[in-house]
């Protein structure tokens, strides 16, 4: 079994990594939820295209693709186009006095590729934001809710803050025990297993990923237990500045033109 590598931090000094972290979160939720009003082609290419020029200033290496078996992404993409084919639906396609409907999945491959786009977005906000920053800049962007006529509303900003900070680590977390999981199969030398006792053995290296990222959650919690909880306050980080005015004008162009076509 191939080594699984989730979303990692790629060290660089590119335009995209000094661009303030809250600015790429903004940024990974308005074009997801732009083409999740306008799920078309245009709009896809679109986004696409905005992802393209992102990659391009981040110098993301390739070797910084996540690594999934090959066994899943085949299963994935060919049980869900048999499944979007056998539904049918216009425009039909005549083949040897047969119709075969290609609207369902026309909306399968869409909605794969949409997936696939939004999932990127947000790799490119792991591979070029540090995990530190990222409870800072959620704190700064609630810190307008606890001042004036909003504080009233009493939102909890700083716990949110770092909730959110905490459940974007676990990511990372259930990543490295997983990691930690398949090279200690591998230094058992058992024979490589094919077919169904692959995806057996899949399943049991997650389950035990789970298990153990459990226990290591509990630790932690305990841990900032002993240490007084959440803090009641968070340190609100770096200011955005010019670069990130620049960034969210691109976005917002970007989002007009997902609406648009």
């Amino acid at each position: 079994m191939r080594e699984l590598n989730l979303l990692r931090y790629v060290p660089g000094s590119t335009p995209v990594h000094r661009l303030w972290a809250g600015t790429k979160a903004i940024g990974v939720l308005v074009v997801g939820i732009g083409v999740g009003i306008n799920p078309t082609w245009p709009a896809e290419a679109v986004l696409a295209a905005l992802l393209a020029l992102t990659l391009g200033l981040a110098r993301i290496p390739w070797g910084a693709r996540p690594r999934v078996p090959a066994w899943l992404v085949w299963l994935w993409v060919g049980v869900g186009a048999a499944l979007a084919l056998l539904a049918g639906g216009k425009p039909y396609l005549h083949v040897a006095g047969a119709s075969v409907g290609l609207g369902s999945l026309d909306l399968w491959a869409r909605f794969v590729v949409l997936a696939l786009l939004v999932l990127l977005s947000a790799a490119l906000l792991a591979w070029t934001t540090p995990m530190s920053e990222l409870a800072p800049a959620f704190s700064r962007l609630g810190s307008p809710l606890t001042r004036g006529v909003l504080a009233r509303l009493r939102v909890p900003v700083a716990e949110v803050a770092a909730i959110l900070a905490l459940a974007v680590r676990c990511v990372t977390l259930l990543s490295e025990e997983l990691r930690l999981l398949v090279a200690a199969r591998k230094v058992r030398a058992r024979p490589r297993q094919r077919g169904w006792a692959a995806f057996e053995e899949a399943v049991d290296l997650l389950v035990a990923t789970v298990v153990v990222a459990t226990r290591r959650a509990g630790e932690m919690a305990e841990a900032m237990e002993a240490r007084g909880g959440l803090p009641a306050r968070l340190s609100l980080g770096r200011r955005p500045g010019w670069a990130d005015v620049v960034a969210l004008a691109l976005v917002a162009a970007a989002l007009a033109g997902m609406l648009v076509v």
